[in-house]
């Protein structure tokens, strides 16, 4: 990334396949006209499973905080950054500003607040930093748009508004991240471990990677 503006196609090619950014996308039926699909944008983006992990008091979730940061500072080791414990904290920071833009679960299930379509002109006055053209092209949404659906409103504006306040380098550190942790399983050993002792040990409790060729199996 150079730019801001860089932003929007970069987050729609990485849902594309697969990896989280802070805006995802998906098609699924219209839910107020069924018999119509629709394109549906959502907060997404963060390394730990919910919001509430970054920000909740709870001793609990603060240690499993703690845990990723220290996890997130491994993994760049591994990739030989001279810099890797500042950059932890740049990354987690931003998560953490992402996190406290975002809505509550109990506020995802309100299917009222969660149906809110808009056109592309709308959504480029709700969220003036992203450039929803290059965002949707690099999603697979050429020629005529569907029905656009967003699913959380101000969080579109509040992501808008971090686009630009943020420096470009935190946002590079962030997005490469978030591809280091999508691929990791699929990296040398080092990787794998780390991957494993933190996403599938600290936060689920599972005690040992399964054996190689069962992962290849899967």
């Amino acid at each position: 990334l150079r730019h801001a503006r860089d932003i929007a196609s970069l987050m729609g090619r990485l849902d594309r396949i697969g990896i989280a950014s802070p805006l995802a996308g998906y098609v699924r039926p219209d839910s107020k006209r069924s018999s119509q699909y629709a394109f549906w944008t959502t907060q997404s983006g963060l390394g730990l499973p919910d919001r509430d992990y970054y920000l909740s008091d709870d001793a609990r979730l603060a240690g499993f905080r703690a845990k990723y940061r220290e996890h997130v500072e491994k993994m760049l080791h591994l990739l030989e950054d001279a810099a890797a414990g500042k950059e932890a904290d740049a990354i987690v920071a931003l998560e953490t500003a992402l996190a406290k833009l975002q809505w509550t679960r109990v506020a995802n299930r309100d299917a009222q607040k969660t149906y809110n379509p808009r056109t592309l002109a709308q959504l480029a006055l709700d969220a003036p930093s992203i450039d929803w053209s290059a965002y949707f092209s690099a999603a697979g949404l050429m020629g005529g748009l569907p029905t656009l659906l967003v699913r959380q409103p101000d969080y579109l504006q509040g992501l808008s508004a971090l686009i630009t306040s943020t420096p470009i380098g935190t946002w590079n550190s962030y997005f490469r991240f978030r591809i280091l942790s999508s691929r990791a399983p699929y990296l040398p050993r080092a990787f794998v471990e780390e991957d494993f002792a933190f996403n599938q040990g600290v936060l689920q409790g599972t005690q040992q990677t399964p054996d190689r060729w069962k992962r290849g199996t899967r």
